[in-house]
């Protein structure tokens, strides 16, 4: 089932995101993993924030905007990673602009009842 394997699929990079082992892969043995964050924040201005991370620019760049289903699993891994707290860390508030990477720009929103990101044009 599609719906099924797309679940899977998005607990497993929430787990990777998170440092976890997936399931499928085997566990080594008694070693230490310390997990460091794969993505840097800066603000470029008082309502300008950027994500450098390969791994969310890609995921951005495959998103399917359009559709909300591909917005809420932007987020999931955003907040698996802990991109989400670093940003209100950093103090983005609604209607700031997140760039991701160099192609990428979204709006912030506090909303809970819509995503916290709404895609604008590329550059």
């Amino acid at each position: 089932d599609t719906k099924e394997r797309n679940r899977e699929k998005m607990e497993e990079e929430i787990a990777e995101a998170q440092g976890k082992v997936s399931k499928k892969q085997p566990r080594k043995k008694s070693t230490q993993t310390t997990v460091v964050p794969t993505y840097q924040i800066d603000q470029l201005d008082s309502k300008i924030y950027k994500i450098s991370s390969p791994k969310i620019e890609k995921l951005a760049q495959m998103t399917k905007w359009e559709y909300r289903d591909a917005v809420e699993r932007f987020e999931t891994v955003m907040r698996a990673m802990g991109i989400y707290k670093a940003l209100k860390k950093a103090g983005v508030k609604e209607g700031d602009l997140v760039m991701i990477g160099e192609e990428e720009e979204l709006v912030w929103s506090d909303s809970y009842s819509s995503p916290n990101v709404i895609k604008v044009d590329s550059f």
